[in-house]
C-alpha cells in the first residue's frame, strides 16, 4: 500500500467521521427538541420533513458512515496479502454488505442534489461566485470507501509509524477539508429571496464610530436588499466591543446616511456573538410579526449562521456580503469559522432555549 492510498484512506476516514458525529448530533438534537433538523452539510432527506423523517435520516447517515469508517480503518491496518493471490478484493460480511448499499444509495442521493443545484443556478433561482457544490464530493466519497473497503491492503515498505502518521495527516486533511469546503460552497451561494426582513450581523466599528471594511461590505450588501424591494426592514444585530461602540447602532446610523429610513431598521444591540444574536432576532420577529429573513453576513459566517437561526425557528435563507476587497484576516476568519461551525454542529444537542417556530 502506497504513502498516496493511505494518505486517501485517511481522507476518507476523516471525511466519513465528521459526517458521523454530526448527523449523530443531528439526530440527538431532533429526538430531544421533537422537531425536523436540516442536515446542512449533507445530503437532503429522502423521507421528508417530519420529525421522525428526520432522526431516521440522520440515524442512518450516522450508522453507515460509522461502519464504514470503522471498516476502513480496519482495513487500513491489515498488511497482508489476500488469501487468492490472484484478486485483490474480499467477501464482505452482510452487514457491510449493507452498509456498502447504503452508501451507494447516499452517492446516488447527492447526485440528485447536485442535479438540483444546478438547474437552480441555471434558472436563476440562486446565484454563486463558487458554482461547484459541495454535493460533488458527497457523491465521490461513498464509493471510495465501498472501493476501500471491498480491496484489502498490499504489503508495504513503510513502517508502521510512519502508516500511523500517514493515516492521521490524512485523517486531519479529510475533517477539516470537508468542513472547509461546506463553508465555502453553502455560503459563496446567494439564496435571495422576497422576505420580510434582512438581519444583518455586526462586525468591528472602529473608535470614531466608522464600520469596518466587513462590517460597511455586510450593511451596503444588506441596504440594497431594502432598497430593490426584497426586504421591508433591516435588522441590525451587534455588540459592544473593546473600541466602546456599540456595532448596531453604528451600523443603523449608517443606514440612515445612506437613505434607509429609521423607523424601517430594528436593532439587536445585545447580539454580542452569533448564538446571541439569532435568540434575541426570535424575541424581534415575534414582536414585529415578521415570519421569515435573509441573513446577511461574509461568506464563511453563513452555515454556523443558517444552523443557530434555524435552530430558533427563524425561516431563513442566506445572502453573502458582497466584498469589496479581500479582507487581510480572511484565512484566519475561515479556519477560526471552520472550528466554530464544527464545536457548535456538535454541540447542537446541548444548547437550551432553542425555540421550534417563528
Amino acid at each position: 500500500m502506497s504513502l498516496i492510498s493511505i494518505l486517501v484512506r485517511g481522507a476518507c476516514l476523516g471525511m466519513s467521521a465528521v459526517i458521523a458525529i454530526t448527523s449523530l448530533a443531528s439526530a440527538t438534537d431532533s429526538l430531544r427538541r421533537g422537531v425536523s433538523v436540516e442536515p446542512y452539510i449533507w445530503v437532503e432527506a429522502p423521507f421528508g420533513a417530519s420529525t421522525p423523517a428526520s432522526i431516521l435520516w440522520h440515524s442512518i447517515l450516522a450508522s453507515a458512515f460509522l461502519a464504514a469508517g470503522l471498516s476502513l480503518l480496519r482495513h487500513s491496518s491489515n498488511h497482508g496479502i489476500p488469501s487468492n493471490p490472484n484478486s485483490n478484493s474480499v467477501r464482505l460480511p452482510k452487514l457491510l454488505v449493507g452498509v456498502s448499499v447504503i452508501l451507494v444509495l447516499i452517492a446516488i442521493l447527492a447526485a440528485n442534489d447536485i442535479v438540483s443545484f444546478y438547474r437552480l443556478l441555471l434558472t436563476d433561482r440562486i446565484a454563486s461566485d463558487f458554482p461547484i457544490p459541495l454535493s460533488l464530493v458527497l457523491v465521490g466519497l461513498p464509493v471510495a470507501m465501498v472501493h476501500f473497503i471491498r480491496s484489502r491492503s498490499r504489503q508495504t515498505q513503510l513502517a508502521i509509524w510512519q502508516q500511523f502518521v500517514a493515516l492521521f495527516l490524512g485523517c486531519c486533511i479529510g475533517s477539516s477539508g470537508l468542513v472547509f469546503l461546506h463553508l465555502v460552497t453553502f455560503g459563496t451561494t446567494d439564496y435571495t429571496r422576497a422576505a420580510d426582513v434582512a438581519v444583518i450581523l455586526g462586525a468591528k466599528v472602529y473608535p470614531d464610530g466608522t464600520p469596518s471594511l466587513s462590517l460597511a461590505d455586510r450593511l451596503r450588501t444588506g441596504i440594497e436588499l431594502y432598497k430593490t424591494g426584497r426586504v421591508r426592514y433591516l435588522l441590525m444585530t451587534g455588540g459592544t466591543g473593546v473600541e466602546g461602540y456599540n456595532e448596531a447602532w453604528a451600523m443603523r446610523e449608517f443606514a440612515v446616511t445612506c437613505g434607509v429610513p429609521r423607523d424601517q431598521i430594528l436593532v439587536d444591540a445585545w447580539g454580542m456573538n452569533t448564538l446571541a444574536s439569532a435568540r434575541n432576532c426570535k424575541t424581534i420577529f415575534v414582536e414585529h410579526d415578521l415570519s421569515n429573513a435573509l441573513i446577511v453576513s461574509h461568506y464563511y459566517h453563513l452555515a454556523r449562521c443558517k444552523m443557530l437561526f434555524v435552530e430558533q425557528g427563524i425561516h431563513c435563507t442566506t445572502v453573502p456580503a458582497r466584498m469589496s476587497m479581500r479582507l487581510v484576516k480572511e484565512p484566519y476568519y475561515v479556519l477560526r469559522e471552520c472550528v466554530a461551525y464544527l464545536t457548535y454542529s456538535l454541540s447542537r444537542p446541548f444548547r437550551i432555549g432553542s425555540m421550534t417556530s417563528a
